[in-house]
């Protein structure tokens, strides 16, 4: 992650020595996070912080969180902006302006450890404060979980406290005066850090009207006396109750236009400061240290202690290691009856399962419908429609989803005419109003709509792609993987990749039946192996030619669940479901074109288009899956997430070339970043639109 250098003006005087004792007595810089809705001049704020800072020749240290602002006023030392790009996030996840922010602020905080990292890093001069500018969206960092990552990430680092800009001519009026002292109230409760009031714009409003309705009650119903109304009421009843709140907050008066009152603000940030020492420190230390104890606590009841990242091959033969595996899993019903029914005529019906993915993007959901006429192609298959409202795709007041099919498989758990139906998903045509027809058009979820178009874009290149499933077995119960020790682990990785043998390769019948169950469908299955953990199983779809690639992956993964659940077994697509010193499940894309077949250049072309891979990293680190960050740490046969690598026969690189390209200057290579739970229409899409439809 990028930084630029501490901002700072021309070293001190010896003047200026006489700083105040508080500021000397501080031995790491002071965290100010600057949170006020849109409009209370907070980015201007930020302006003036380091105008201030910078006339004052005190370094400080500026960071940026809001992803949507087209342009800061200062020049911030870490900028969201630069990892995270918002307009791409909206259109990767089909997302309006708030989602785009809350999503590119999860994304940011995912990597939130590199930030404090820099922050800590030791610089000269030192910085006295680190001030970060939050999202005019006050709810999206107050209450999201990247918010609260964030906050506790600088509170257990640095000492804390919030700046909360309030509108002061906005405030005149009572009620909203009010509904501002809310939302101070509400973030302090949330962050447990000390709190400022930052009036500003003090310049066109002074603020004393408003210290003077918190500190003295009958001075605010005095104000609000002439109004009745149900808000009045309330106001005045919350006026008494906020009186606590109001004993211990700090108030200052500042304008951020004409820098007048930056003076008290600074003082009242050092006072804070020893606010966050006295009090909020020891308070944020025993939580920490409850959640340390329910850790351990749920560890060894679960007997999940795990292993350091740094054991040794020598370990295997440790005392106390529980080798081999474990646990037979019984299925819920008798599996000897339905075989009863499977061969009963069907009366010259097909039973099509219609299958698609839900609103997760994640979870694949089925329906049947039985046909009283020969399917020949998708297109001889009706459009069918589902409740949206109860796979989290629509609200429940208009909840019909239409289901489109795109492809049909023969169906292996119903052996004869009937399919198996990839679809995708649509609003619904309707008749506006005022007499418009508007046709169906994809739900945001669909992200094989924009594929497809795409692959359109494309053809002429016919790019072929092959996609590596990795995925884990799990008890459906414990959700441990199958087949290990109850209350431990099996022995080290190692003996298990391409394994076979007891203990070795575990579940072998469902990786089989899944072989079988993909050749009979019509999947373009390549391969299966055992993988490095225990319990984890890998099989290949491809090479598939466009949007047949995501079709066919969507529909291996649904034959997979289908297996698995007949055994009464998970199979999850999680990148790490087990931490610690084993491996990730990943979802390498290979990938080629006509450009990258053609003899003799196809090695140049791929070079290109890797150069190509590079500048959009993390466009497409992005939209790789949920929870990569877990597995892409540059071990364990990965790359780091944070930078692009790529190499010949290097399987700890971010893109593979095989050993035989260079010699026959052309051929393929493999995309190592995507997860297992990698959505295989938006991973496609991107390296085509990458190395084929960008300049």
């Amino acid at each position: 992650m990028a930084e630029a250098e501490a901002s700072t003006s021309a070293p001190a005087t010896a003047s200026s020595d006489a700083e105040p004792a508080s500021h000397a007595a501080q031995k790491k810089p002071v965290v100010v996070l600057v949170i006020g809705m849109a409009g209370s001049g907070k980015t201007t704020l930020m302006q003036r912080i380091s105008l201030h800072l910078q006339g004052q020749s005190t370094a400080n240290y500026l960071i940026n969180l809001d992803p949507a602002v087209l342009d800061t006023p200062y020049e911030p030392n870490i900028d969201i902006r630069d990892t995270v790009n918002y307009k791409n996030v909206m259109k990767q996840y089909n997302l309006g302006p708030n989602g785009g922010i809350l999503t590119a602020l999860n994304l940011f905080a995912t990597r939130f450890d590199q930030v404090v990292a820099l922050c800590e890093k030791p610089r000269e001069p030192t910085p006295r404060f680190i001030v970060a500018d939050t999202p005019g969206q006050i709810e999206i960092f107050t209450w999201s979980a990247s918010g609260a990552i964030i906050t506790e990430a600088l509170a257990s680092a640095f000492p804390t406290m919030v700046a909360f800009v309030v509108d002061t001519p906005r405030c005149a009026h009572p009620q909203t005066f009010m509904s501002n002292m809310l939302q101070a109230v509400s973030i302090l409760y949330k962050t447990r850090l000390p709190l400022l009031l930052v009036f500003n714009k003090v310049d066109v409003m002074a603020h004393d009207f408003a210290v003077a309705w918190m500190k003295d009650y009958e001075v605010f119903r005095a104000a609000i006396a002439a109004e009745s109304t149900y808000a009045a009421e309330l106001s005045r009843s919350l006026c008494l109750v906020l009186e606590e709140f109001y004993e211990g907050l700090a108030t200052v008066g500042v304008s951020a236009a004409t820098g007048e009152g930056m003076d008290a603000f600074f003082a009242a940030i050092d006072s804070c400061a020893k606010d966050y020492e006295q009090n909020y420190l020891p308070e944020l230390q025993r939580r920490q240290q409850e959640r340390d104890e329910v850790e351990v606590e749920v560890s060894n009841i679960r007997g999940k202690n795990l292993r350091g990242t740094e054991q040794s091959q020598s370990s295997w033969q440790q005392p106390g290691l529980v080798y081999g595996t474990m646990g037979r899993i019984e299925p819920l019903l008798e599996p000897c009856i339905l075989p009863r029914f499977l061969d009963l005529d069907q009366d010259g019906k097909i039973m099509a399962e219609y299958v698609w993915v839900g609103g997760t993007g994640s979870d694949l959901r089925c329906k049947t419908r039985v046909l009283t006429k020969e399917v020949k192609s998708v297109k001889d298959l009706p459009i069918w429609n589902y409740d949206g409202s109860s796979t989290g795709q629509a609200p429940g007041d208009d909840s019909e989803v239409f289901l489109k099919p795109c492809a049909m498989f023969r169906d292996p758990f119903r052996p004869g005419p009937n399919l198996l139906v990839m679809c995708d998903a649509y609003e619904p045509p309707r008749d506006l109003p005022d007499g418009k027809h508007v046709d169906m058009k994809p739900i945001p979820t669909n992200t094989r709509y924009a594929c497809a178009l795409a692959m359109e874009k494309a053809a002429k290149e016919e790019p072929w792609f092959g996609i590596e499933q990795e995925y884990t077995l799990l008890n459906s119960t414990t959700k441990w993987p199958l087949g290990w020790p109850t209350s431990g682990y099996p022995g080290p990785q190692g003996p298990y990749y391409c394994s076979a043998g007891a203990g070795a390769a575990i579940a072998r019948d469902i990786v089989e039946a899944h072989l079988k169950c993909c050749m009979y469908a019509g999947i373009q299955i390549s391969g299966i192996n055992a993988e490095v953990m225990p319990s984890q199983w890998e099989f290949q779809v491809g090479p598939c030619v466009g949007i047949d690639s995501g079709d066919q992956m969507w529909m291996a993964r649904y034959i997979l669940q289908r297996v698995a659940e007949l055994y009464n077994v998970e199979a999850t697509f999680d990148p790490k479901p087990i931490p610690g010193d084993w491996n990730g499940a990943g979802g390498h894309c290979n990938y080629s074109t006509n450009g990258t077949r053609a003899a003799n250049t196809g090695w140049d072309t791929i070079q290109k288009m890797i150069a190509k891979l590079e500048k959009r990293h993390a466009v497409h680190i992005a939209g790789y899956g949920e929870g990569n960050e877990r597995r892409l740490t540059g071990k364990h046969e990965t790359s780091s997430m944070d930078t692009f690598s790529w190499g010949v026969a290097n399987r700890g690189a971010s893109v593979r070339v095989g050993r035989s390209v260079p010699v026959e200057k052309c051929g393929y290579f493999e995309d190592r970043r995507p997860s297992s739970n990698l959505d295989p229409y938006v991973v496609t899409k991107l390296l085509v639109e990458t190395t084929l439809l960008s300049d």
